[in-house]
């Protein structure tokens, strides 16, 4: 399932993303986009609809990473992966949108197993929710 799950990258830090997206990509994950503000990962959501969104809490943008990540599960169906410093005041808000918290710094592996868990949540979903994102 790998090759055929899109991912968007929400990450306001370039050389996070840069990473980020390299790791995905060496995985056999389909990065649809890098977004460093909320607009544009909206726009790019738009396009591709993703399967996952690795999303970081914190955006340098008027609109933060909750928001985003709430409009991607709510438009497209959009599993989501929070990265954040904060993870702990971050975890009760975060629990009606993201299907998984990371916290900063984190190692290669978790990032992996968090998508690893999305993915799973796509396959096991019920027909007409798992085609929200297709």
């Amino acid at each position: 399932m790998n090759s055929r799950t899109k991912i968007l990258i929400v990450e306001d830090e370039m050389i996070i993303a840069t990473d980020i997206s390299d790791l995905l990509e060496r995985s056999g994950y389909t990065v649809v986009g890098v977004a460093v503000e909320a607009e544009r990962a909206l726009v790019l959501a738009d396009q591709h609809r993703p399967h996952v969104a690795i999303v970081d809490v914190k955006l340098a943008t008027e609109l933060n990473g909750m928001t985003v990540a709430r409009e991607l599960s709510e438009r497209y169906g959009t599993r989501i992966v929070f990265a954040t410093a904060n993870a702990e005041s971050v975890v009760k808000a975060a629990r009606e949108v993201a299907d998984c918290v990371l916290a900063k710094p984190y190692r290669a592996k978790e990032l992996l197993e968090a998508v690893w868990k999305c993915q799973r949540l796509i396959r096991d979903a019920p027909p007409e929710e798992a085609t929200v994102a297709a």
